[in-house]
């Protein structure tokens, strides 16, 4: 299997919660699509996967809705995530069978499925779930319309996961296009590149936005998505905008001092040369 070491496991939790939340006035006993979404995000983040995996197929098989993508969404987190969980298991550490690579291999195969059933006819899916939300006066919390921003983050976040970055060789790997350049590089460029344009347009990103207000929700907001672009930046040799989205987003408070900046994004990096054992230090920081 390959492993991402160089990435940020993103899995910090509050408090826990029992509590099933709906996205009307329904009893629980009465699910709609939208309650089983909602049900569904909240046993991801009480890492109730099994839960999870039950409501979001559960919301994939009613008819009252014909765009399934935000289930589908749904169902691509809660297998990243429950991939994520397992590698970092005692079970899976412990392990010397190859079974373990191979759940987690499996699990991240069926995300990347899932994402991409959800990348079909997305238009009709959002004007679907505005149109649920808006025709029915306020009776439901939320309906998901937001879903293909988790989706385009998701399959992102998947392709840094399959990276093989213990592999990863800038002087001698293969160049299989004869282009001059390592596969390897043009590959952790492209999937760079893909982070950033998403965090250009989704600076404030939120996974727990567009979603009820869950007592217990994951912390994988945007700041740690700018550190893990700052961490990739710094891997393909870019050390001067590395270090400045780490100051920009106020990643390592205190460590920089007060307007400190080497990097314009317009012409590049404006210093001669940066610290790099601040920066270094810096990117500690954020792994801690």
């Amino acid at each position: 299997m390959r492993k991402f070491l160089f990435i940020i496991y993103l899995l910090f939790m509050s408090c826990d919660s029992s509590e099933i939340f709906g996205v009307h006035e329904l009893d629980n006993t009465t699910l709609d699509y939208y309650d089983y979404v909602a049900r569904g995000w909240q046993a991801v983040f009480d890492n109730d996967f099994e839960l999870a995996f039950s409501d979001f197929n559960e919301a994939t098989l009613l008819d009252s809705v014909e765009n399934k993508n935000s289930a589908y969404v749904g169902l691509g987190w809660t297998a990243t995530f429950y991939a994520n969980s397992f590698f970092n298991s005692i079970d899976c550490l412990a392990s010397v069978d190859i079974a373990c690579d191979d759940v987690v291999d499996g699990l991240r195969l069926d995300a990347q499925n899932y994402f991409d059933l959800a990348n079909v006819n997305i238009s009709e899916a959002i004007d679907e779930y505005n149109e649920d939300n808006l025709t029915n006066g306020g009776y439901y919390i939320n309906t998901f319309e937001e879903f293909d921003v988790d989706r385009q983050i998701g399959q992102i976040y998947l392709s840094l996961l399959d990276f093989d970055m213990t592999e990863f060789d800038l002087d001698g790997g293969v160049d299989n296009d004869n282009n001059g350049i390592v596969d390897d590089f043009e590959q952790l460029l492209l999937i760079t590149d893909q982070l950033k344009q998403f965090l250009d347009i989704n600076s404030n990103y939120d996974i727990a936005d567009n979603k009820p207000p869950y007592v217990s929700t994951y912390d994988f907001k945007s700041y740690h998505l700018y550190g893990l672009l700052s961490q990739l930046k710094l891997r393909l040799g870019e050390s001067c905008e590395a270090e400045y989205y780490l100051v920009e987003q106020n990643l390592c408070p205190g460590l920089y001092p007060e307007g400190y900046s080497c990097y314009d994004t317009t012409i590049g990096c404006i210093c001669n040369e940066i610290d790099q054992q601040l920066l270094l230090e810096c990117i500690q920081i954020i792994l801690q």
